[in-house]
């Protein structure tokens, strides 16, 4: 059975189906969706490591903003001194959406630099470190053999200090173009393997299209099933359908996707991200 692997942020493993889940349902594959709620790039390269041979690989590259820190046990006990910072510390290391690759015995775990520090990094280190993370998941893509394919979860200009719906404010990294080290980097990279121009993503393939913005929740800023739906139908499918043969079932999944949807759209969730909310809207997609 081929195997296909997929990366990313909540924009690819989310409470209902997404891009990633329609492989699966399309396709007779094992889908390995290592997608997760809050994941960075650097979380989400760290998960690309995992995978050491696969029929293709879909990454999906989540916020420059999302920066993380490795810690340990004797992190905690040097350097943090506040109670209730260290309980809340704890707490997010305790938890599956907001920590990475965490062990218990010893303690160690990778979370969100927020929750460690106030210190805050430049808007020029997070696009350098995006790219830079983009780079290395190219390189070792390569270096397997493995066939891959990038995208992103919104558009990599998008100025995310303050998320705003369907008019997100955006950046120019002109100035940061000037910087040797960044030009490099960013002219490294194979912007061939990406589905869209990198300046653009899930987000913006729904608010091009008046069709799933009329089902998009303002509860819920996820993209719609419908919206993933979509996403999957112009940029993945036309890739898989070289490789392995589909269930022609494309209309009943596109029928599944807008019933969904447009009753999401009322009922829209904030619930975070868990096994048992995901099974109960996976299944009143399936009715």
């Amino acid at each position: 059975m081929h195997q296909i692997h997929t990366i990313g942020c909540s924009f690819t493993k989310w409470i209902y189906p997404t891009w990633a889940d329609y492989i699966e349902k399309h396709y007779d594959v094992k889908l390995h969706n290592l997608g997760h709620s809050a994941s960075g790039n650097s979380i989400i390269k760290k998960k690309l490591y995992t995978v050491e041979q696969s029929d293709h690989v879909f990454v999906m590259f989540s916020g420059h903003n999302r920066q993380v820190q490795g810690i340990d046990e004797a992190y905690i006990r040097d350097n943090i001194n506040d109670n209730e910072i260290k309980s809340n510390l704890l707490n997010d290391m305790r938890s599956d959406t907001r920590s990475w690759f965490r062990t218990l015995v010893p303690l160690s775990a990778f979370i969100n630099k927020k929750s460690v520090t106030k210190h805050k990094t430049s808007k020029f280190h997070n696009y350098y470190q995006m790219l830079e993370d983009i780079y290395d998941c190219q390189n070792y893509l390569q270096a397997k053999g493995i066939d891959y394919n990038f995208s992103m979860w919104q558009g990599f200009y998008n100025d995310l200090s303050e998320i705003r719906g369907y008019e997100q404010k955006i950046i120019d990294d002109h100035k940061y173009m000037q910087n040797p080290i960044y030009r490099k980097i960013f002219n490294s990279i194979d912007h061939d393997k990406f589905f869209q121009n990198i300046k653009k993503g899930l987000w913006e393939h729904m608010v091009d299209k008046k069709e799933l913005v009329a089902v998009q929740s303002d509860i819920d800023l996820h993209p719609s099933t419908l919206c993933h739906f979509d996403y999957f139908k112009t940029y993945i499918k036309p890739i898989l359908d070289q490789k392995i043969p589909n269930k022609n079932n494309i209309d009943q999944l596109y029928s599944q996707a807008k019933n969904f949807s447009e009753y999401y759209l009322d009922k829209g969730s904030t619930d975070e991200y868990n096994d048992q909310t995901r099974a109960k809207y996976f299944g009143m997609f399936e009715k």
